[in-house]
């Protein structure tokens, strides 16, 4: 069992042991890990509960209820554990959910296709992934706004960065006589 999957398995049963409940309610289970445990903030506390849902060790049953999928009797985690908050910082970057989701479309070799892009038309990697998955014949438009804004934003930094160079070249050479 991995490490992670051991952590995940530890920070459940904690919370479920503490709650004294077979089952909780999908907003409940956040609630103890951020609010009663304070481990987590509530947006990461969400994700996590996603997380666990997703790989298997939490599932919804009836009247979204969520339960463990392993025996929490035979799960003791260490008296003084704490999880390791960074190893659960869930949040995906953009090019990673537009890689995972052309991913899940094709067998492709899609980052090599998407690094030789980036390096042939000199363009941001988010710009190259959709235009991979455009070649792919994959629908790409739930993408375009994260990654127009993301282009705006490299582009505003570039310009940024462009004009505190000129102004600081233009102040050293106004200085000498």
């Amino acid at each position: 069992m991995s490490k992670e999957i051991e952590e995940a398995k530890y920070i459940i049963t904690t919370v479920f042991k503490r709650s004294g409940r077979e089952a909780l309610s999908s907003s409940e289970f956040p609630l103890i890990l951020s609010m009663e445990l304070r481990w987590f903030p509530p947006s990461q506390a969400r994700r996590f509960t996603k997380w666990c849902i997703e790989n298997n060790l939490l599932e919804t049953r009836e009247r979204e209820k969520l339960t463990p999928t392993f025996n929490i009797k035979g799960c003791n985690p260490p008296i003084d554990f704490k999880p390791t908050i960074k190893q659960w910082n869930t949040e995906k970057t953009l090019l990673e959910r537009i890689i995972e989701y052309i991913s899940r479309n094709t067998d492709e070799d899609i980052e090599t296709s998407i690094e030789k892009i980036t390096s042939e038309k000199q363009i941001i990697p988010e710009v190259a992934a959709i235009l991979t998955g455009l070649k792919l014949g994959i629908d790409m438009y739930r993408f375009l706004d994260e990654v127009e804004r993301k282009l705006y934003t490299s582009l505003g930094e570039e310009i940024k960065s462009d004009r505190e160079k000129k102004n600081t070249h233009t102040m050293t050479t106004s200085n000498t006589p």
